[in-house]
């Protein structure tokens, strides 16, 4: 809802919406009230990525995602960010959590150490709150 954002230029902020916290509120009270049980949002932001050939690893989304995260904590619903789990495994391996051989580096899909690192990231929350996600 509202005016989308456009990505910010590699190095640059990108601008909030006006008020998106509204539209979130109710998006994710919804989406909670449907689910009729907890939820656990993940965010897999692309992250690192390619940009004048070098690596990168500035998420041009941060300011929207820390907005929302605050969201996310004032309602009580649990958001598990990839960017950090993405940018620590490329820098011990070299490795990019997206793209395969037939895409650009770093572009699409998860590959397989993005599910991996997806998956362990998901058990380790669930793991440090293991009641958080049990129905009332």
């Amino acid at each position: 809802p509202g005016p989308a954002c456009a990505p910010a230029p590699a190095g640059g902020e990108a601008s909030l919406p006006p008020a998106p916290e509204k539209a979130w509120e109710f998006l994710l009270t919804e989406l909670a009230r449907r689910a009729g049980g907890p939820v656990l949002l993940v965010y897999a932001p692309t992250l690192p990525y390619l940009a004048r050939g070098q690596v990168r690893t500035d998420d041009f989304a941060g300011p929207l995602m820390q907005a929302f995260a605050r969201t996310c904590q004032r309602l009580g619903v649990p958001l598990v960010d990839l960017g950090p789990v993405f940018i620590k495994h490329f820098q011990a391996t070299g490795r990019l959590p997206r793209g395969f051989p037939n895409t650009m580096p770093g572009i699409g899909h998860l590959n397989a150490d993005g599910h991996r690192l997806a998956a362990q990231a998901v058990l380790q929350h669930i793991t440090e709150h293991r009641n958080a996600l049990l129905a009332p």
